[in-house]
């Protein structure tokens, strides 16, 4: 079975391979060697999924009704599933050879989305994060991906299961729990402060079996987004939905059956961060973490190894980040701008800057 490397390296090296067309309308110029995923916003406020460039400005925009979140990319086939921002009504299926609309998917009666999704290893099925409104429960969303009809749900064993990725192991689902109640007649209103209790949970994807799970030092700390290094190392981020002189780790590191280490920083680097991650990247070949704060305009990098923070740098608005090769990570922002950084030993040295006009990255990337 082909790698998703292999299918976008086919899907981005030539206009004349038999189904498999480049991911922007046309072949008028040369598509790009790399391509990042992502939703944005322009300075009208219209919302957009992205199919883009870290190298150049080179992008197809899709248009959406409402704000974007988390993007997944099937293994297989030129297809991305965006996410509405949490809660969100809809999944939107983009086909990437043009850019298209293929469908777009409502959340069933008595459920909405929770930002996030992922694919089975083979394709076959997409997981989608979700919430049961009329009791708050979190549940994951089972999709056939032949019609992208709904064929099944199981618990996510805590409420607001947020991002969800599958393990190296290709059937258990990392589930970032949340905490959070929310109910789309109240928007993003916040119902459970008080009670709230996150989880990180490894639930096993064919029967919805709750396989092991982990509470973290506070009950407000938000576990809301992670990543999985190929030895199923889990790296997450958190927001704190405390008082604001508190002061909380907000990254941590995870390997299933041990318990959670927070990575290690300064009261002041803590507070920098404004108590809010936004985005994840594990570079395992780098030895390197990446989180991005954009409430507090800060890229953080730290080293895996030892969980040690080794240096942040300034970035106004920080948003997404992701990993284009062994040793660079790329961060948007919410002014349109593409960061290189070359990583090595847990230090992130910038060696690129682009700029996309009218154009504001939303918090996160895929590549």
């Amino acid at each position: 079975m082909p790698t998703r490397r292999t299918v976008l390296k086919h899907m981005v090296t030539g206009c004349t391979m038999t189904g498999l067309l480049p991911w922007i309308s046309g072949c008028s110029s040369n598509p790009p060697e790399r391509l990042i995923f992502s939703t944005a916003r322009d300075r009208q406020g219209q919302f957009s999924a992205r199919i883009a460039s870290p190298d150049q400005v080179w992008q197809h925009i899709v248009p959406l009704p409402a704000r974007g979140h988390g993007i997944a990319i099937h293994p297989t086939q030129p297809v991305i599933i965006c996410c509405d921002r949490r809660p969100g009504q809809n999944l939107h299926l983009i086909d990437g050879r043009n850019g298209a609309l293929l469908k777009r998917i409502g959340s069933q009666p008595n459920r909405h989305f929770y930002g996030h999704a992922t694919f089975s290893a083979d394709g076959k099925k997409l997981f989608a994060a979700e919430n049961a409104l009329n009791d708050g429960r979190g549940m994951i969303g089972v999709y056939e991906t032949s019609h992208y009809n709904k064929v099944a749900e199981f618990s996510a064993h805590a409420i607001g299961p947020h991002e969800i990725h599958l393990h190296p192991d290709n059937r258990t689902l990392v589930v970032a729990n949340g905490g959070i109640m929310t109910h789309p007649a109240t928007g993003r209103q916040k119902l459970n402060l008080a009670t709230m209790q996150p989880r990180l949970s490894y639930i096993d994807s064919h029967t919805g079996e709750l396989l092991e799970e982990h509470s973290f030092q506070h009950h407000q700390l938000s576990i809301r987004h992670l990543d999985i290094a190929p030895d199923g190392t889990v790296v997450f981020g958190m927001q704190y939905q405390g008082d604001s002189a508190d002061i909380r780790p907000l990254v941590a590191l995870h390997r299933r059956g041990e318990s959670i280490r927070p990575m290690q920083a300064d009261d002041a680097d803590w507070l920098q961060l404004n108590q809010y991650i936004a985005s994840v990247c594990v570079l395992p070949e780098a030895d390197t973490i990446v989180t991005t704060a954009p409430r507090g305009n800060t890229v953080t990098f730290w080293r895996l190894s030892d969980q040690q923070l080794m240096n942040t740098v300034s970035v106004n608005d920080a948003a997404g980040v992701t990993a284009i090769s062994q040793h660079t990570a790329v961060v948007s922002n919410g002014i349109g701008e593409l960061i290189h950084y070359s990583c090595r030993a847990g230090n992130g040295q910038e060696t690129q800057r682009l700029l996309y006009p009218n154009c504001q990255w939303d918090n996160h990337l895929t590549s």
